[in-house]
């Protein structure tokens, strides 16, 4: 243990020496018997001959060793680099906004749990920081059938940080793709969320909101008699949506 506390001290200094060595460097100074004073890095020196000095820029000065008064040496900052923090984008709480979405739904169906999937484009604006009006598109696929839900939305931000809480609603039609049953009917599309705005420099933000996902639907099947039977379907699936704002 006190080896490791010793390695841990020196391995400390070590990374502290290193920054204070980024920080700052060492520049030679000139002072001539004529009064002028020269900043730079000296290249060359004889005590009896010339020196050589280069300066900020890359020019190389050259002055006989008898017209120097006297040689000194300053620490001075290192601006070479600069580390700039770019601040965090901050929503105006007005205008367009649109956002492309993936979502996972999980429920019960004659086989156990199911899940289901969606994509989802919405377009919304922003008449103030909490409340949006636009309106969405995307594809459900469940593993009995496929919508197309076209709906309106209502959002709001709770915050004015770029990092913010915010409500979703989604409410409209979805539209039964062709599957493998004889005539089929979609239903009215709901779903609530509450979700989160994750912080970022720039216009676009990832989110993450779970919500309540509820299709109605019917459909016809026949079975091997040629019987026809008509099911109604309540798909009630609580989701998990993750996608880009911009």
């Amino acid at each position: 243990m006190q080896l490791l506390f010793k390695y841990s001290c020196f391995m400390f200094f070590l990374c502290l020496s290193f920054c204070l060595k980024a920080q700052s460097q060492q520049q030679d100074i000139v002072y001539l018997k004529n009064g002028s004073v020269v900043k730079g890095t000296i290249l060359l020196f004889k005590p009896q001959g010339l020196l050589k000095i280069e300066i900020l820029g890359g020019s190389i000065l050259v002055y006989p060793v008898a017209d120097v008064l006297k040689i000194a040496k300053e620490t001075v900052p290192n601006t070479s680099v600069k580390l700039i923090k770019r601040p965090n984008h901050r929503f105006s709480g007005q205008g367009i906004t649109h956002r492309l979405s993936i979502e996972n739904m999980l429920g019960r169906g004659t086989y156990g749990v199911v899940p289901g999937f969606g994509h989802h484009y919405q377009c919304n604006y922003h008449v103030h920081r909490l409340l949006g009006i636009g309106a969405g598109v995307g594809i459900n696929t469940f593993i009995d059938l496929s919508f197309i839900p076209l709906y309106a939305n209502l959002k709001g931000y709770f915050m004015k940080t770029t990092a913010s809480l915010y409500y979703d609603l989604n409410i409209g039609y979805g539209f039964v793709l062709p599957s493998y049953h004889l005539n089929s009917q979609g239903g009215l599309y709901l779903r609530p969320a509450l979700g989160v705005r994750f912080p970022s420099t720039r216009a676009a933000h990832l989110f993450l909101d779970f919500g309540f996902n509820v299709q109605f639907a019917t459909a016809e099947t026949m079975d091997w008699n040629n019987n026809i039977s008509t099911y109604k379907y309540v798909f009630l699936r609580p989701s998990l949506r993750f996608g880009i704002s911009f």
